[in-house]
Order: structure tokens, then C-alpha cells, then sequence
């Protein structure tokens, strides 16, 4: 998809001025060409001093971002982490056995310290400081399972050892300098760079969050993910960290939802896994879904008339035997049960989507940055905007796990049906022995 003739989408913003791409619409080649010659977008003139105008790209503008070339880049790329709190580590953690086994105390006392030849040792001094206490010089802390939510990091572009650092930007410019929360700055004076987001919210959307937005040029952004490495973004407390995204394909009308998480293992390892959840935007909009429209309402119909007929079978098996239990005594019957209510559940899971969906209302971007521009503290957050992304994020997650559900709840019915399907063909003498051998199995195999 070009935007100009001879211009690529995937060529704008990627800190490359194109001539073909230097045209309003493709917006300058994406901020790209707004310094290298006149433009004809609309533009900012800022004057200082009496100084040369400076022309500024209006970053307001969404730039479109495509991931696989088809699919749009809704807003940007969230990276979110869960951090936990450290405590002393545990003995049970640094033995072999544990504290209570007198096993223990036998190795770590008199056995071990004939072994290095110390006949003069206290067995049972050595069993009372052995254990957790007798490496605790080598590893004083370990993660708890209390999240942390304490500022971390330090903003690269103020510390001297960072290749980020910029003695020209002051740290007044970009932090409060009268202030001395503790929230704000750390022991040595330096600007935390990661601070959590407190939401208010109880669907899960706080967190350590770094953003990318789509209206980032190739050199800003690589500028931001330096400064998530040189300000310490990844360290040792780092429990987990998921990477979240959202696509839209305007030929399918779907959108798809990816969600990357790596999980920092007590081992050190690096565990990945990955979610890639697609789901179609457009329902009952063409003159193909109103015929599926039409065969969903026969098919419920069918499903409350199948209803009624087990409700009337257990109302005539009272009415022949005196007691509902000789309805029950058939594992058919509750296979047929079984199976209208997954039907009536999975229409539910559908309505409920198309609700939900009724109600879900993508931007092209969200102000989730207070700058693009900015030359320091590059993750600070509009809050307002903010969440309006991470509740758009939310109400995607939710829209997938009603698919999934659906999904699920459709495969175990369709297996009832089948089995349904074996009771059904009972009359003829082949299949029929298969359905028998079906029905006699519970009662020889849990009650033999």
C-alpha cells in the first residue's frame, strides 16, 4: 500500500528522507523530510530571540504503522512490567534438608567436620548456624511474592556512565527541583525513570508501563529503548515483562491481539510464551451473515423445542414409574442434557460478544506520551490518555477470551453430538452394538 506513487507505507518514519515520500500525504515521509526541505503540510513557526523560524512536524498527526504490511498498528507497542519485593532467603531454600529433619544436623555437624578434619568442632553448634545461615554471605536477598511498586531505574540521559548522557539537559527541566520525594529521585540525587501506574482500576491495567507510539521515528524510538537498557528498565527484581499490541486488518475487518510475556525464572532463565488472538470486527453486515442470522435463530428454535421434549420425556417417565430417578438412570439423557445447555451457553458467549463488541471503539492513537520530543524523562505518562489506551487494550483481551470461550464451549458440544448421534443410530444392528457398548461402559468400568 502506497501513500504516493513510489512510496511504501513502511518507508515513512524510519529516519530516511525519500523524496517520493515527501508529499503531505504521506506526511513528509513521516517527520522524515519536515528538516530537510520546505514542506507543504500544515506546521508550527516558533521564533526565539529573533533567531531563524524552526519548522516543527505536527505530531499529532497518526502515522500509519503496519505489522506484516496488511496489518495496521493500532496506537503503539506496551511493554508492562511486574516487579516483586526482595527479604532475606529462606533456609529451607539454602539446604539440602529441611530445618526439622535431625538428617540435617548430622551432615552439617560432627559427619562434615570430621570430614574436613576438625575434631574439636561443636556438632551441634554447627547444626544450629549450618543451613540457610552459613551462605547467606553469598546471596543476602531473594524475591518474596509481594508485588513491588516502588520507582526504580534512573533516567539515562543524567547519569555520566550512560551512553544517553547529555550534560546539556538539566535535570529542572523535566523534574520537579524543589521537591524531595522519594518517589522522584533516588539516594543519589538522579531522576527514577520508571515510576508505577496506579489506575484506580480493578481490571488489572497498573503496572510498569514503556511505550512506544506509532508517531515515533526510527531514531526516537531507538532512543527510548536505549534508555529502557541503560536506565536499568530489566534488572534482578524483574518478575515478568509482557509486550502487548493490537493490529487491525481492514480486508478481513479483524483485529488481532498479541501478547508476548517473559518470565524471569529463580533459576535464571528466561521463560517465553505468546497469545496471537484474532477476532472479526464485522457482524451481521453483509447479506451472507443475515442468512447465518436467519440459521442461528431455526437452529435456538430447535434447541428450545429439543428442550421442551426432554423436559416432557422426564415429565411422562414420573408419570410411568412413579419417580424422576428412572429418567436419570440413562447416561443418554444426560448427554442430551448436557448438550442443549453448552448450546444455550454458547449463544449467550455470542450475544454477549456482539454487546461487548457494540461497544468497542479503537483510535488510531491515544496521547499516551506527555512528549515525543521530549530530551528527558521519555516515559512520562498522560494519565487521562493513558488509560484510555490500557482500557482499550483491556476491552480487546475481553473480546478475545469471549471468542476463546465460544470456541471451547462449540468443541465440546459438537463431541455430545456425535455421541448423540450414537444413541440416535440404536436401530441398525452394527452401529447399534457400538451405542450398547457406549451405554454399558460407566456401570462396568466405576460400578463393576
Amino acid at each position: 500500500m502506497e501513500c504516493s506513487p513510489g512510496c511504501p507505507r513502511f518507508l515513512l518514519g524510519d529516519g530516511v528522507c525519500y523524496e517520493a515520500c515527501n508529499t503531505k500525504a504521506c506526511q513528509n515521509d513521516g517527520g522524515d523530510c519536515c528538516f530537510e526541505s520546505a514542506v507543504t503540510q500544515e506546521f508550527e513557526l516558533s521564533s526565539w530571540g529573533g533567531g531563524a523560524a524552526e519548522v516543527l512536524p505536527d505530531m499529532s498527526i497518526p502515522l500509519e504503522r503496519f505489522v506484516g504490511r496488511k496489518n495496521r498498528l493500532i496506537a503503539g507497542i506496551l511493554l508492562t512490567q511486574t516487579r516483586m519485593k526482595t527479604g532475606a532467603c529462606s533456609a529451607e531454600k539454602s539446604t539440602i534438608f529441611p530445618a526439622s529433619w535431625n538428617l540435617q544436623r548430622l551432615f552439617e555437624g560432627a559427619f562434615l567436620q570430621r570430614f574436613l578434619g576438625d575434631e574439636t568442632g561443636d556438632a551441634g553448634d554447627a547444626g544450629e548456624t549450618g543451613g540457610g545461615s552459613r551462605f547467606s554471605s553469598l546471596y543476602e536477598e531473594c524475591l518474596t511474592e509481594v508485588s513491588s511498586t516502588d520507582p526504580f531505574g534512573v533516567d539515562a540521559v543524567f547519569l555520566p556512565a550512560a551512553a544517553l548522557y547529555d550534560p546539556t539537559v538539566k535535570i529542572a527541566d523535566h523534574y520537579s527541583p524543589t521537591t524531595t520525594d522519594a518517589n522522584i529521585f533516588n539516594g543519589g540525587g538522579l531522576p527514577y525513570a520508571f515510576r508505577h501506574l496506579e489506575t484506580g482500576s480493578d481490571r488489572g491495567l497498573d503496572g510498569f508501563h514503556a511505550f512506544f507510539d506509532i508517531n515515533f521515528s526510527n531514531e526516537r524510538a531507538m532512543k527510548v529503548w536505549n534508555s529502557l537498557l541503560q536506565g536499568f528498565y530489566f534488572d534482578s527484581v524483574t518478575k515478568d515483562v509482557q509486550l502487548t499490541f493490537v493490529t487491525y486488518n481492514g480486508h478481513t475487518s479483524s483485529f488481532c491481539s498479541t501478547a508476548v510475556t517473559f518470565s524471569f525464572e529463580e533459576s535464571g532463565t528466561i521463560m517465553m510464551s505468546h497469545h496471537v488472538n484474532a477476532f472479526s470486527s464485522a457482524v451481521y453486515s453483509s447479506s451472507d451473515d443475515f442468512v447465518r442470522l436467519c440459521l442461528e435463530v431455526a437452529f435456538m428454535v430447535m434447541c428450545v423445542v429439543s428442550l421442551g421434549s426432554e423436559m416432557s420425556e422426564i415429565v411422562v417417565t414420573k408419570i410411568e414409574t412413579g419417580k424422576f430417578s428412572t429418567y436419570f438412570a440413562s447416561l443418554w439423557n444426560y448427554i442430551d442434557i448436557a448438550n442443549l445447555l453448552l448450546f444455550f451457553y454458547s449463544a449467550a458467549l455470542w450475544v454477549g460478544y456482539v454487546r461487548a463488541l457494540s461497544f468497542y471503539s479503537p483510535q488510531e492513537r491515544w496521547e499516551v506520551l506527555k512528549s515525543l520530543q521530549s530530551e528527558g524523562n521519555f516515559m512520562e505518562l498522560q494519565e487521562a490518555d493513558a488509560k484510555q489506551f490500557l482500557n482499550f487494550l483491556e476491552d480487546t483481551k475481553e473480546l478475545v477470551e469471549y471468542r476463546a470461550r465460544q470456541n471451547f464451549v462449540n468443541g465440546v458440544a459438537l463431541l455430545l453430538v456425535i455421541l448423540r448421534l450414537l444413541k440416535n443410530l440404536d436401530f441398525q444392528p452394527r452401529l447399534g452394538l457400538v451405542t450398547r457398548t457406549l451405554q454399558v461402559i460407566p456401570t462396568q468400568v466405576f460400578f463393576p
